[in-house]
C-alpha cells in the first residue's frame, strides 16, 4: 500500500508490534507528529460482546513501534478520502428538539447544588495558633475564649492575631510576642512549600 500522506492511513487496520514484541490489532485513530504517537481504536471481542457501545483506545509512541503490518480490508486504489469501515462507523440518533427542551428544563428545575464543603479558614488559623501556644506555655496558661486566646491570664490576642491586637501586659509579653512571630513564620513557610 503506498501512502501519499500520513492522514489517508486513519481507519486503516494495522497490527502495531512493539519493541517489547507486544501486538496491538486495531484501526488507526488518529495520530500526532508533533507528540509522536499513535492512536488506535482496539478491537477486543469480548469487550464488543459485553458492551458492544464501548470502545477501547491504545496511545502509543511511535519510538515505541518496532513494526507496522497493514491488514485487510486494504483501502481501495484511487480513493483520496478517508476509507471509513463498518468497525468506525459513527450512528448517530434523531434528536427532536421538544423532547431535548423537556429534559433540559426538568434537569434545571431538579437542579440542587453540592453543598459546599464547610472549611473555615479562619477556624483553622485559631485552632492551630492555639495547639502551637498551648505546647509551648502549657496549657494552664492558654484558654480560649470565643475566637479570643487568653495567655496566662493577663494578656488578650484577638483575631487576625498580629501582634497588634495582643492586649495586656505581663512579663510573658516578649515571649508571646516572639511566639506569635515563630507561628506566623511557620505558616507562611508551609503555604510556599519551605
Amino acid at each position: 500500500m503506498s501512502v501519499k500522506t500520513f492522514n489517508q492511513a486513519v481507519n486503516t487496520k494495522v497490527k502495531v508490534t512493539t519493541l517489547l514484541d507486544q501486538t496491538i490489532t486495531g484501526y488507526i485513530y488518529t495520530f500526532s507528529s508533533s507528540n509522536e504517537v499513535l492512536a488506535l481504536k482496539v478491537l477486543n471481542h469480548e469487550a464488543k460482546k459485553a458492551n458492544p457501545k464501548s470502545d477501547t483506545y491504545r496511545i502509543i509512541n511511535t519510538s515505541f513501534i518496532k513494526s507496522i503490518q497493514v491488514l485487510p480490508p486494504y483501502p481501495k486504489k484511487g480513493n483520496n478520502s478517508n476509507v471509513i469501515n463498518k468497525h468506525m462507523q459513527v450512528n448517530y440518533s434523531n434528536i427532536l428538539i421538544p423532547e431535548l427542551e423537556r429534559s433540559l428544563n426538568a434537569a434545571i428545575q431538579n437542579y440542587k447544588p453540592a453543598p459546599k464543603p464547610e472549611h473555615n479558614n479562619s477556624n483553622h488559623i485559631t485552632n492551630k495558633l492555639f495547639d502551637k501556644l498551648k505546647n509551648k506555655f502549657g496549657a494552664a496558661q492558654v484558654k480560649k475564649a470565643g475566637n479570643d486566646i487568653i495567655l496566662f491570664n493577663e494578656i488578650k490576642l484577638s483575631k487576625p492575631y498580629t501582634l497588634a491586637k495582643l492586649t495586656g501586659t505581663s512579663t510573658h509579653t516578649p515571649e508571646i510576642q516572639k511566639a506569635l512571630k515563630e507561628f506566623w513564620l511557620e505558616d507562611t513557610n508551609e503555604k510556599r512549600g519551605g
